[in-house]
């Protein structure tokens, strides 16, 4: 299974460009590279917006994805609003309150897609995982998020972004095969 994740766009308005960078051009140059890694799915791994979650950059990137002729797939980063991302990219019946997680297969393998927007996992979040994680126990599982669930080594992220859980999931995960 190949996996193209793409994750940190930080999609500006139309016509924006954060830091004198053309980031909308900058996307559609990494989907117009997937041809050639030949992609069984595409996951945009969070920060989609680049400051503040806003719905026309959401409903942009979904009219681009939509062109692609695989599956495509979304989580929140910090820099995202879950809901609206949800709303915006057509995905509100995988909301769980204001957070937006979800189980699938991938080319038959589960996978699982977590919210850690606000760097952290709420308590519900939490139990889901657990069940998901120990039902799947005998199975490779593909988790995506946001944020690493061990430090980057990039000082700078490993300090303001931290995922707050860290220990927490390592220990859920450290039981199971």
């Amino acid at each position: 299974m190949r996996i193209a994740f793409i994750t940190d766009i930080h999609l500006g308005a139309d016509g924006e460009t954060p830091m004198d960078v053309d980031v909308r051009q900058n996307f559609l140059n990494a989907l117009a590279a997937l041809p050639a890694l030949k992609p069984h799915a595409v996951v945009l791994g969070g920060d989609i917006c680049y400051e503040t979650g806003d719905p026309a950059i959401y409903a942009w990137a979904k009219s681009q994805l939509d062109k692609l002729p695989y599956p495509w797939f979304a989580i929140a980063g910090n820099h995202d609003d879950s809901v609206l991302l949800a709303q915006g990219m057509g995905l509100q019946h995988r909301l769980h309150g204001d957070e937006l997680y979800y189980a699938l297969p991938l080319e038959g393998h589960p996978a699982l897609f977590l919210d850690t927007a606000k760097g952290e996992m709420s308590a519900a979040q939490w139990g889901w995982l657990k069940e998901y994680m120990v039902a799947l126990r005998d199975n490779n599982v593909v988790v995506f998020m946001h944020h690493p669930p061990l430090p980057a080594d990039v000082p700078f992220m490993d300090t303001n972004y931290p995922f707050k859980q860290r220990e927490q999931f390592l220990a859920l995960i450290k039981d199971l095969p």
